[in-house]
């Protein structure tokens, strides 16, 4: 992989000897997790429509499991919890509690600026690992994505114990960070972010 001084969608460094993305390393053991189609030019919606209902292998759930807990040895600590970003395991919030039962999950719930941000993800994913240029339309794209992204989270956060679940407001993030930081780590039992 090539080095690059900043990531194109959020400015952190991606080094080519340094630790890589959780989701990268995700797409490279299969190609059952989204964003593999960004990757290869197409469409991130119908990529998460797939992803939704596939019947995830024995196979795949070793292998996630393993992966995770890698990802916990690279990035936690003894005694402290692993926070997994990937938007992709909003869809599949069975697989996770199926191998996590006592697994917490956070979930920001954005309106303003989101299928903009969405949009600018997929050119920016694609122009930095894309394999091939991206040919559909990235605002179709973003708006197909988010609806159905809101439309399977009203099915599948039923499957989240209610005393594991807390929804943040995104703009309650950007414009009261401390108090909602505060009562993130509450929920999560970390003492220190």
């Amino acid at each position: 992989m090539p080095s690059f001084k900043t990531r194109f969608f959020d400015w952190v460094p991606l080094l080519a000897d340094g630790p890589q993305e959780l989701d990268i390393a995700l797409m490279r053991f299969s190609c059952e997790h989204p964003p593999t189609s960004i990757g290869l030019g197409e469409s991130l919606h119908k990529d998460l429509e797939r992803w939704y209902n596939w019947k995830a292998t024995l196979n795949f759930k070793k292998q996630l499991k393993l992966l995770l807990q890698w990802a916990w040895i690279h990035d936690g600590l003894p005694g402290k919890i692993f926070i997994n970003k990937a938007p992709a395991f909003t869809k599949r919030v069975d697989l996770l509690i199926e191998l996590w039962p006592k697994s917490k999950f956070i979930y920001i719930e954005r309106t303003i600026g989101h299928i903009e941000s969405i949009e600018k993800s997929i050119k920016s994913f694609n122009k930095e690992f894309g394999f091939i240029e991206y040919i559909d339309d990235a605002k179709e794209d973003a708006k197909l994505t988010r609806s159905f992204i809101l439309e399977k989270w009203q099915i599948t956060k039923n499957l989240i114990p209610k005393n594991n679940l807390i929804v943040v407001n995104y703009e309650d993030l950007i414009n009261k960070p401390i108090k909602t930081i505060e009562n993130l780590k509450t929920f999560t039992g970390v003492s220190d972010i």
